[in-house]
């Protein structure tokens, strides 16, 4: 194990008697209701779980809220704005409550033949102030295609979540929904 030097006033040392830390955050994608059960469990307590007793940590995980890949947990059930919630929708809004989900991924695992727009941010964000809800951390996603990360927040000339004249922007909304942090956004 080894020390930085501080430089930022901003970050804090390790506290005594600890010499590192870790952050452990687990990715929306591929991660099934039944996984992100077992991760939940395992993560954050010292229960039996079928991956063995919990190591007590304290873990949170990304949402999608759209997806309509069977292998992606999430609150609607496909890409669309007027998606049906899927039978997860009042676990996963039990986990954001709980902290154990802190980050939205970006809406969703949208893509080139499914574009987002405004309209997925405003009923996701309608949804959490029905339920008194927010997520702190907003982290983008896209596979590569610049036509399907239409969502992402920076300046890459094809992130227009941060773009005003975009039919996608929704920076706005993430602030006003008491987000603070972003990861992952390509701000240069």
């Amino acid at each position: 194990m080894f020390s930085l030097p501080m430089r930022y006033e901003n970050i804090r040392e390790v506290p005594y008697p600890y010499k590192g830390m870790c952050a452990i955050s687990s990715d929306a994608e591929y991660t099934s209701q039944e996984i992100l059960d077992w991760l939940i469990a395992y993560l954050n307590t010292d229960e039996k779980t079928p991956l063995g007793y919990g190591v007590d940590l304290d873990f949170a995980a990304s949402i999608f809220f759209y997806s309509d890949n069977p292998l992606h947990t999430s609150i609607y059930d496909s890409l669309q704005v007027d998606s049906k919630e899927t039978p997860y929708a009042n676990v996963l809004r039990d986990y954001i409550k709980c902290g154990y989900i802190d980050t939205n991924h970006a809406f969703g695992d949208f893509n080139i033949h499914h574009n987002f727009d405004r309209a997925h941010a405003l009923k996701v964000y309608e949804m959490l102030s029905k339920y008194s809800l927010s997520l702190p951390i907003f982290t983008n996603h896209g596979n590569g295609e610049p036509k399907a990360m239409q969502h992402n927040i920076g300046f890459a000339p094809h992130h227009n979540g941060s773009n005003p004249d975009s039919i996608a922007y929704h920076t706005d909304l993430f602030s006003a929904g008491g987000g603070g942090h972003l990861y992952g956004v390509m701000i240069g």
